[in-house]
């Protein structure tokens, strides 16, 4: 938070208030500008409701904001109904509360449902001006402005009286077809994350329809009495019980696709690079370009080859399975995989092949398999062992349209990005910040 530049703040009202909010960082020329809530914009708050209950309603959190938009995959569909006036519709601006606020349109493809405690709603704005508006929440002036007002005694959090006081510049002309540019990657990479749940659909439906073996899953409520008698821990022999009566039904053993053990780096990559921890890992078997950074820990962390078009990785920390598949298309900046990934040896069909790794019953023999006080990974040992559903018989069809919907979903995000940067560029010119 930025504490360095204090500057009086010649609003009216803050000299009220007996808090060192009362000098705070302003942008040049605010006072000429708008207030945020004016006319028919209204500033909503979010559904107060106990865990249970804001679980079952689907309720949108902090969690869900990423590049100004609505990442509501993680979310089940609600199973209750939350009211039509609390419900996000399109072209709303949903706005964080905890530190500095971050901003996310609400697109007309998006899911209707509520938000939680911890948001706003700003409702009753325009398209063109709601993108402009979530992205100069992404500015330094607004967010040091907005940083230095937000109070709270234990965790910082700003407060209705202090997005109905701030003023913003309105969008300059040239921002309209800009917005438009925005708002059309974002839509494409909504159809594309629709086409890709309907291709993994039809996929994890040959799973169901592969002859599961009656037997149940790991970690079962119950156990049969032979695994009980044999060994110590009725887990590991229930799991493999499991996986010799899948084997016989026609299911694959991983080990068809771990190649031999790969090489590590002997010294650090020259300068910032790029790793690819768990944590970049996001859905749809896809991930977050990591950052440039400086490697924390030994080169012998990282793999000696960086990652390449078409690899499958699967992380080895079995109490959070994920699965990665690289891009379809040709990576620009070298991306390092550190040693928390396996990487799977070159599928011929290795979006299929992602698609039933994150299935269920693939997830539940890795989280029995995972070993550990803490930190719980899978040896490779272990993960020789997992067993794999069959493809389903058009496989080589379903891998071409999930290619191509990748490639899509690639193309659209890089015209989002294109289109941030060109609207974040027009947000700083009219806080009058000079590149």
């Amino acid at each position: 938070m930025p504490t360095s530049r204090v500057i009086p703040h010649r609003h009216p009202s803050l000299p009220q208030r007996l808090d060192p909010a009362a000098f705070v960082y302003e942008p040049p020329g605010s006072a000429d500008w708008a207030l945020l809530v004016r006319g028919p914009v209204r500033l909503r708050d979010g559904l107060r409701v106990p865990g249970a209950e804001a679980e079952a309603l689907g309720l949108v959190r902090p969690s869900n904001i990423r590049d100004q938009r609505l990442q509501d995959d993680d979310l089940a569909p609600p199973s209750a109904e939350v009211p039509a006036r609390d419900q996000i519709a399109p072209y709303e601006v949903v706005l964080t509360k905890l530190g500095v606020p971050r901003a996310a349109v609400v697109l007309p493809s998006t899911r209707r449902r509520g938000v939680d405690a911890n948001c706003f709603r700003l409702a009753g704005i325009t398209a063109h001006p709601a993108v402009f508006t979530a992205h100069l929440f992404e500015t330094q002036p607004v967010r040091d402005h907005l940083a230095h007002r937000s109070h709270s005694a234990v965790i910082q959090r700003v407060g209705l009286r202090d997005l109905r006081e701030l003023r913003l510049p309105d969008p300059p002309a040239e921002a309209g077809p800009v917005a438009d540019a925005w708002l059309k990657a974002a839509g494409e990479l909504d159809r594309a994350n629709v086409a890709f749940d309907r291709h993994a659909g039809r996929v994890l439906e040959s799973v169901v329809s592969s002859g599961l073996p009656e037997v149940a899953p790991p970690r079962a409520a119950f156990y049969d009495p032979d695994d009980l008698a044999e060994v110590w821990t009725p887990d590991a022999q229930a799991l493999r019980r499991f996986q010799q009566r899948a084997l016989a039904v026609g299911w694959q053993p991983l080990s068809r696709w771990m190649p031999a053990a790969e090489t590590r780096l002997r010294t650090e990559p020259e300068g910032p690079s790029r790793f690819l921890r768990l944590r970049s890992a996001t859905s749809r078997l896809r991930f977050d370009l990591p950052a440039p950074e400086a490697l924390i820990g030994p080169a012998f962390r990282v793999l000696a080859r960086p990652l390449a078009q078409g690899d499958v990785l699967l992380s080895l920390l079995g109490s959070q399975p994920k699965v990665v598949v690289a891009p379809p298309v040709r990576q620009a900046p070298e991306v390092w995989l550190t040693d928390h990934w396996a990487r799977l040896a070159q599928a011929r069909w290795p979006h299929v092949l992602g698609i039933l790794l994150g299935s269920a019953p693939v997830a539940a023999q890795l989280v029995a398999s995972a070993g550990g006080l803490i930190q719980q990974y899978v040896t490779r040992s272990d993960l020789e062992r997992v067993v794999v559903p069959p493809f389903p018989e058009d496989v080589a069809l379903l891998e071409d349209r999930l290619v191509e919907v990748q490639r899509a979903h690639h193309t659209a995000l890089v015209d989002l990005h294109k289109a941030s940067a060109a609207i974040l560029r027009l947000a700083n010119q009219a806080l009058g910040v000079t590149p």
